[in-house]
């Protein structure tokens, strides 16, 4: 419990944008999903 209020605490403070420049192409198997990821950047608000 203590973990999830500090996580909510810390992720507040933050946001996350995609890396410039990386387009996401969807890849269907059993669900679907980005095909090479998802890079993403933090970035303090």
């Amino acid at each position: 419990m203590e973990m999830q209020l500090i996580l909510a605490t810390v992720a507040q403070r933050y946001k996350l944008r995609l890396v410039p420049g990386h387009t996401v192409e969807p890849e269907a198997l059993f669900s679907l999903h980005p095909r090479y990821g998802l890079p993403m950047m933090l970035e303090r608000t």
